[in-house]
């Protein structure tokens, strides 16, 4: 019985894990498992569980792109911290907490849509992102950490927690440019 062909996101075959670990043996199985089929990094990461534990992809540079699957609730703490090779992230809208410096130093991430579910954003979670040049908070949010957005260029936020752009880190807050 042939294998049946993987699941492909722009391009790229799909490897599917909870944490680094995990990824390490998806991406052996792959190449055991489809040999023929090209697979280099950085990987498109599936992530299913309720929670992201804290630190399960931490510095991990072979990841580029993580989709999360419609059951993830929580980002945990540090869960992605240092993986500069990440681009991009698919947040559904399950997610009602990113944790403490859940994408801290994720220096390739270009965009990050935040959905309408979250309502809790972490301390640091989005430090030095320097090329995230604009970052969405739905009006959802009622809790974002002390310097959650240290770095990022424009963050526009319309929701109840009074902005407080020294706090938040943001060198762009609703207009407001910080000197």
């Amino acid at each position: 019985m042939a294998k049946k062909n993987p699941e492909i996101y722009e391009g790229k075959p799909i490897l599917v894990a909870a944490n680094s670990e995990k990824l390490a043996e998806a991406v052996e199985k792959f190449k055991a498992d489809y040999p023929d089929i090209p697979l280099e990094s950085p990987y498109v990461v599936f992530v299913k569980g309720k929670k992201i534990k804290t630190e399960a992809f931490y510095e991990n540079l072979s990841i580029g792109v993580v989709i999360l699957h419609t059951n993830v609730e929580v980002i945990g703490t540090d869960a992605f911290d240092g993986c500069s090779n990440l681009t991009s992230i698919v947040i559904p809208d399950s997610v009602k907490e990113i944790g403490s410096n859940a994408f801290w130093d994720c220096t390739g991430l270009t965009s990050v849509a935040i959905p309408d579910s979250v309502t809790n954003i972490g301390d640091y979670a989005f430090t030095e992102n320097h090329n995230l040049f604009s970052l969405d908070i739905p009006s959802s949010v009622t809790h974002i950490g002390e310097g959650a957005f240290d770095g990022v260029s424009n963050v526009n936020y319309n929701g109840p927690v009074e902005p407080d752009e020294y706090n938040w880190g943001a060198l762009n807050l609703n207009g407001y440019i910080e000197n």
